[in-house]
């Protein structure tokens, strides 16, 4: 499992292929912690003037203290998953086998998260 904490000014989260430039970005849902399309997937985060955000990426592990708020496919043309922020710094970066990823994420809050957990797997 991969780890950061850092201050998400815009209080979101995207994972999609970064070198895909026909991903399309999901619409906000006030309501919704997590939006998706098949080529992109968004996180609700605090924002940063409330505090830091703990970001962590892993492949296997899954935690007993967070809600899982999401479980889906996404479509990864080149191969590669980039979570970024709102102006694309990425935070991390994974090179897979597939081009089609199932992610679960899971966060502390339900409506303004300061601990994500996002479980990539290769999908088969």
């Amino acid at each position: 499992m991969s780890t950061l904490i850092t201050e998400v000014q815009d209080g979101i989260l995207f994972i999609l292929d970064p070198g895909n430039s026909d991903a399309v970005v999901p619409k906000y849902m006030d309501d919704h912690v997590v939006s998706s399309t098949d080529t992109c997937i968004s996180i609700s985060t605090q924002p940063s003037c409330d505090g830091e955000t703990k970001v962590s990426i892993s492949s296997d592990d899954l935690p007993t203290h967070l809600y899982k708020v999401f479980e889906g496919k996404i479509a990864l043309p080149s191969k590669a998953a980039a979570l970024v922020t709102s102006d694309f710094n990425r935070l991390f970066e994974l090179e897979l086998k597939s081009d089609i990823a199932l992610v679960t994420v899971f966060v502390d809050d339900l409506i303004s998260p300061s601990d994500i957990l996002v479980v990539m797997k290769e999908w088969k």
